[in-house]
């Protein structure tokens, strides 16, 4: 395919068209490249994707009668539905309303606590102040895991599954696990932790 030559003569329907092309980007990334590399991290914001792509096509709706906006629509089009694609399993339903449910209430903190950060007496403290029912940890490694070693007095109950790379993953619970398992996601090879 060729473009015409004044398709992009205007400097402004260059940018467009290649502003247009970051959600396509986005919407591809995991399938390119590992986890945890650069590429692969544009996948975390296929939402914001999506809010672009409609961005870009409402200029790309004002410049229509100008040539060259056709593979403007067209890589918008395929960025908008990529990323729709990612986001469209996580759309609450109609059925997952919350509904008003008797009997005990818990607790759950979830806290990411960077791979890279050393800080293990402040995240100790801070988790054990919070006085939750359960925890969830993501980016643990195995030094993460020996040193909220404090934290098994108060929830003797764990599943983890530690890695080297920021998708280590860890549950601290009071009360019992009585069924676990960590899978892989079928997408990207990360953890996740069935409870």
């Amino acid at each position: 395919m060729r473009f015409p030559k004044t398709a992009f003569a205007l400097p402004f329907k260059r940018i467009l068209f290649w502003a247009s092309l970051g959600p396509v980007i986005a919407a591809i990334a995991p399938g390119l490249d590992d986890p945890g590399a650069a590429l692969e991290r544009l996948s975390h914001f296929p939402l914001q994707g999506i809010y672009a792509s409609l961005v870009i096509l409402i200029v790309a709706v004002v410049l229509r009668q100008r040539r060259g906006t056709g593979w403007i629509f067209i890589a918008i089009i395929v960025g908008m539905v990529g990323n729709f694609i990612w986001v469209f399993p996580f759309l609450p339903t109609k059925e997952s309303s919350i509904a008003d449910v008797q009997g005990p209430r818990i607790k759950i903190v979830q806290m990411n606590v960077l791979t890279i950060n050393r800080h293990f007496a402040a995240v100790n403290k801070w988790l054990l102040d919070t006085d939750a029912d359960v925890i969830v940890l993501e980016e643990v490694d195995s030094d993460w895991i020996l040193e909220l070693t404090p934290l098994l007095k108060k929830y003797p109950y764990r599943v983890a599954r530690p890695r080297k790379d920021n998708f280590g993953i860890a549950v601290f619970s009071r009360h019992s696990i009585t069924q676990s398992r960590v899978v892989s996601l079928p997408v990207i090879p990360v953890p996740a932790v069935f409870l």
